[in-house]
């Protein structure tokens, strides 16, 4: 079972670094884009119960990247890796790799100082789920 953890948990580490390299842009590549609100560069938090998150973005090119903290009601807390895209529009999807293992998929819209979207969990409906910028 330990050996199965180990294997699981190599998996998701490298399936992050995976996704990290990828969204990483060529030296020389253009700025970020930006757009008349704004983009997702900054620090994040959502702390309706009954998870409480904070990640820290920002963008290059049209890629999202972060890390992030979280704790939930259950008294679990730990690390995320979150890798995404990002349009001027305001677009935005986050796919977030928790230190369990886990995947999660955020996606919705900038609108000022507010991520207003969707969180889908492995086998869950979505539920909305939003970010409030932090100054």
């Amino acid at each position: 079972m330990l050996r199965l953890l180990s294997t699981r948990r190599f998996a998701a580490i490298a399936s992050a670094a995976v996704l990290v390299t990828a969204a990483c842009p060529r030296p020389g590549a253009p700025p970020a884009p930006r757009s008349a609100g704004g983009d997702v560069t900054g620090t994040w938090l959502h702390r309706q119960p009954p998870i409480r998150e904070a990640m820290e973005l920002r963008i290059r090119a049209d890629s999202v990247l972060g890390e992030g903290t979280y704790a939930n009601a259950a008294g679990r807390s730990g690390t995320s890796t979150i890798v995404g895209k990002w349009d001027p529009s305001g677009a935005v999807r986050l796919d977030i790799l928790r230190d369990t293992g886990e995947r999660e998929l955020w996606a919705g819209t900038l609108r000022g100082d507010t991520l207003a979207g969707t969180l889908t969990v492995a086998g869950q409906a979505p539920r909305p789920f939003d970010y409030v910028r932090q100054r």
